[in-house]
């Protein structure tokens, strides 16, 4: 049942698909002018992993359904070692490997992060247009959207912003039982929470919204109903199973830290993070907000569902990044991007109408002026938009296929650090069809050195040229793909070893082609691509490619 204060939920309908669509373009565009259809993969670490894993689902889906899924996935990890499901949880590949089936191309994927941002806005567009004109949850809304944050993240192949979607979606049904009562909410709420545990772990935050949400309201009778814990059931059907399997996996992705040392550096790094993020305007809002309503427990006021429940959303975000070691970023913080927002106009309404009645001002007018204050004020503290300029990579594979016509089964070795190797992967992933012939890229990581999923306790595996070369021998090695790997990568102190024992006369192994590569506009280096030799013909010497400039500004 929906307060007076709401209007009709088909009045708002409309408007919001049409914000969503907006939206959705927008991200596009801004997509194409910061670089995310120009550049390789390898913006981020995880980048990489996000877009093979959504790869080889789709592979799996296109040419091998029906055999057996994890003989697959182990047959693709041995051929393109950027497979990360295990670590991460299925659905975010399965709904990217579906979207990959009519084009395989990384572009795709881009699209899809696009159109999340627009179902994002559309559903946040409907839940503000109930309580203020439409225009104005439109242009609020978008005005949100285009923030840098939010853009970086559309630039990035990663789960977040699919998470995300599924904790607004999560929180609403929860509210809508809050106010029904109905068994389909529950069940709802429940559905939606084992959507986003199974696209991010992150997201068994979800678990404490019904809690906090009854502290809230004061509503405790609803925990004699049934029909409240049948939320319980899909998620324990659905998401227990795989997170209990996949638990040691996910373990080593994990910092080390106990939760009190990770408390101790989480909180000065989220102290800092939260207003760029939301800006400093809304989190000065929100927080004293927070203090009004908890002293408002006290002397028994009660929160309405829509507030009691994405204020819950929000704690429940915080408590998660704050005790769980699982590393810090300000990705961390998207499922609360959006309810902020939401959070920001409810509480920011109840706040302008006090005022206004007190001074005896027009509230319409009062609150225009609050919220191009806070809009102003909002982008001139975030900071400028995230350029993507990642190259070099894909064109280096390109060259290798060229100059390997007539070899049905490549086998490349590729040294750099966790982005250079993860682009190279990526590139061959994209770059072979599955069914043309066999492509094989090993990481220098993993061959030339030992360490566990986080990059800790490094130990080299060679030690001499020798045992390079003998090492390129056993594991059959055609093309060696030399990076220089950033200065904090362990692999960057066995680069000068790798040189050398390529570069020795007599080593079997001749350099063909060296170009310039760019992890960022700051961050370059010299690609060096190695061919074993052939006893039937003398390798030509090495040319440079076509040279690659600095990425645009």
């Amino acid at each position: 049942m929906t307060t007076p204060k709401d209007k009709p939920a088909s009045s708002v309908l409309l408007p919001a698909a049409a914000a969503g669509l907006l939206a959705l373009l927008l991200t596009f565009a801004l997509q194409v002018q910061h670089g995310f259809y120009s550049s390789d993969l390898g913006a981020d670490p995880d980048e990489p992993a996000h877009a093979v894993t959504s790869l080889m689902v789709r592979d799996y889906l296109a040419t091998a359904l029906g055999q057996n899924p994890l003989r697959f996935a182990e047959d693709y990890y041995a051929r393109y070692p950027k497979v990360a499901l295990g670590h991460y949880p299925p659905l975010y590949y399965l709904v990217a490997g579906v979207w990959l089936l009519p084009a395989r191309a990384f572009a795709s994927l881009g699209v899809l992060q696009a159109l999340q941002i627009g179902l994002l806005v559309a559903t946040t567009t409907a839940l503000i247009g109930r309580r203020v004109p439409i225009f104005a949850s439109v242009a609020i809304v978008i005005g949100w959207s285009l923030l840098p944050y939010l853009q970086k993240l559309s630039l990035l192949v990663m789960s977040d912003l699919q998470v995300a979607l599924f904790c607004l979606w999560s929180a609403l049904a929860w509210q809508r039982y809050l106010r029904t009562r109905h068994l389909r909410w529950s069940v709802a709420f429940g559905c939606l929470s084992a959507a986003a545990i199974l696209t991010k772990g992150s997201a068994w935050s979800l678990a404490l919204i019904p809690g906090l949400s009854l502290l809230f309201t004061g509503d405790w009778k609803l925990l004699a109903y049934t029909r409240t814990w049948a939320a319980v059931v899909p998620v324990a059907l659905l998401a227990l199973p795989w997170q209990l399997w996949s638990s040691r996996i996910t373990e080593r992705g994990m910092t080390g830290l106990s939760p009190v040392q990770h408390l101790q550096q989480a909180v000065p790094f989220y102290q800092e993070t939260l207003p760029r993020v939301l800006g400093l305007p809304l989190t000065v809002l929100l927080v004293g907000a927070l203090l009004v309503r908890i002293a408002g427990l006290f002397v028994g006021r009660r929160m309405e569902a829509l507030n009691a429940v994405f204020w819950s959303l929000l704690l429940a975000t915080l408590a998660v990044v704050l005790l769980i070691p699982a590393g810090f970023t300000s990705r961390y913080l998207l499922p609360l991007f959006f309810p902020a927002l939401a959070l920001g106009v409810l509480e920011g309404l109840a706040f302008t109408r006090l005022l206004a009645g007190r001074f005896k001002l027009s509230p319409a007018v009062l609150q225009t002026a609050c919220v191009l204050a806070v809009a102003l004020l909002t982008f001139a503290s975030q900071p400028g938009y995230f350029e993507k300029q990642v190259s070099g990579y894909d064109q280096a594979f390109q060259s290798i296929a060229a100059l390997s016509t007539q070899d049905p089964d490549l086998r490349l070795l590729a040294v750099s650090d966790a982005r250079g190797e993860g682009a190279l992967v990526a590139a061959a992933a994209f770059d072979a069809p599955p069914r043309e012939r066999k492509v094989s890229m090993l990481r220098g990581s993993k061959e030339l050195s030992s360490q566990d999923w986080m990059g800790r306790n490094f130990k080299p595996r060679v030690q001499s040229p020798h045992e390079v070369l003998q090492l390129l021998d056993q594991r059959q090695i055609d093309w060696m793909l030399l990076d220089t790997p950033l200065a904090g990568d362990e692999l960057h102190s066995l680069r000068p070893l790798m040189s050398q024992a390529l570069d020795q006369p007599g080593s079997g192994w001749s350099l063909r082609l060296q170009s310039p590569v760019w992890k960022s506009r700051e961050t370059g280096g010299q690609l060096r691509l190695y061919q074993r030799s052939t006893t039937d013909a003398a390798s030509p010497p090495a040319t440079p490619s076509t040279p690659l400039p600095p990425p645009a500004s």
